[in-house]
């Protein structure tokens, strides 16, 4: 990427609405990695230069300094606020004809629709030896699919600055511009850092925790918050770390504090017994009465399906079916005479293994 002596400029990306029209990933969330990145489906790294390089840069904001690649060269912190994460691009002087990156709107541009996208941003200085003297105006494109700046609309520029402000553009969809899915941010005359446009509720949503948790006596969970650096967590046990591990059944809550921003979220644990267990009876009275009518499992826990084949001392089958639903004492309809009888119980515990039990009932009236 060159030799980076040049001024770099901060620029707050925020609020951006237009006619209902979002971006799609304002927090930059779907790219883990700091540092040079290659993107995301909603969110490219674009370089101007004829051979492809990565250009922009992923940088966060613990709290006290940026990390990532440039984190070293930027002295300035973001404005307080929600926001964490931002992307650096380089002017001309730095990577040829600039950089940029494209972000992925929620919906096509629509001909003859009024857009509107406003941002934040402010000169930075950084570097102690420069040439890049002009205040920062980012150049706004759209573009369709695949975003390239070679056959990008130009839709204008956002007002010159040094110090914070705030500008916007505005623009009237053309039919060129119809179906274009992605708006492309181009450093030229000077450079500049892009700060998300991230609440903190939306940058991990209130959904952060499963809704529910279950797991088997005996057993521990681990639950985590996301997050990411910089940011704080309070559990309602009182731990701090952005995970707990629990033993106990309960409601487990979670605050997550960002720069005076917070969010929470819950989820119910409960644990279940998750012995496997099989017994048959030695014994059942299908005689009319409620006490032991059909020879059923007298314990089944952890099964998923069990089958049963019943003979008689001469090895004769009489019946075979659902194990779980149990055999009712009849053969061919008809009641079987009193007696013991020989059986075989195929079973599937719930973890896929499978068994077998062999013995023998008394069927007494």
């Amino acid at each position: 990427m060159g030799l980076r002596i040049l001024l770099p400029l901060i620029l707050i990306l925020g609020g951006i609405k237009a006619c209902g029209q979002k971006i799609v990933d304002p927090c930059f969330a779907s790219v883990s990695n700091l540092g040079f990145f290659y993107g995301s489906k909603d969110l490219v790294n674009i370089c101007t230069c004829i051979q492809y390089r990565l250009s922009a840069d992923m940088i966060e904001w613990d709290g006290t300094k940026w990390l990532g690649t440039l984190s070293s060269e930027i002295d300035r912190p973001p404005p307080e606020g929600c926001n964490m994460r931002a992307l650096w691009i380089g002017y001309a002087g730095w990577t040829p004809d600039g950089e940029a990156f494209g972000l992925r709107l929620d919906k096509p541009l629509v001909e003859g629709t009024d857009y509107t996208f406003s941002f934040t941003y402010a000169k930075e200085s950084a570097y102690n030896h420069t040439t890049e003297k002009e205040p920062f105006s980012p150049i706004v494109y759209t573009d369709k699919a695949q975003p390239d700046l070679r056959r990008a609309i130009k839709v204008g520029r956002l007002p010159a600055t040094v110090d914070w402000t705030r500008g916007s553009i505005t623009f009237t969809a053309t039919a060129a511009q119809a179906g274009h899915e992605w708006l492309i941010i181009h450093a030229v005359e000077s450079s500049g850092i892009i700060l998300s446009d991230c609440e903190l509720e939306d940058a991990i949503s209130r959904d952060f925790l499963q809704n529910e948790e279950t797991v088997c006596m005996g057993d521990s969970v681990v639950l985590t918050a996301r997050g990411t650096r910089g940011y704080s967590y309070l559990w309602s046990t009182g731990e701090s770390t952005s995970s707990i591990i629990v033993w106990a059944p309960g409601l487990y809550k979670v605050e997550i504090e960002s720069n005076n921003c917070f969010s929470t979220d819950s989820v119910e644990v409960s644990f279940n017994d998750c012995e496997i267990r099989f017994e048959m009876p030695n014994v059942f009275t299908p005689n009319g009465d409620s006490f032991n009518p059909k020879f059923v499992p007298k314990e089944s826990n952890m099964i998923d399906s069990a089958t049963v084949r019943i003979y008689n001392r001469w090895g004769e089958l009489l019946f075979s079916g659902d194990a779980l639903k149990g055999w009712d004492g009849t053969t061919d309809g008809a009641p079987a005479s009193p007696g013991v009888y020989f059986y075989i119980v195929n079973y599937v515990e719930r973890n896929g293994r499978q068994r077998d039990q062999r013995g023998s009932v008394s069927l007494i009236h």
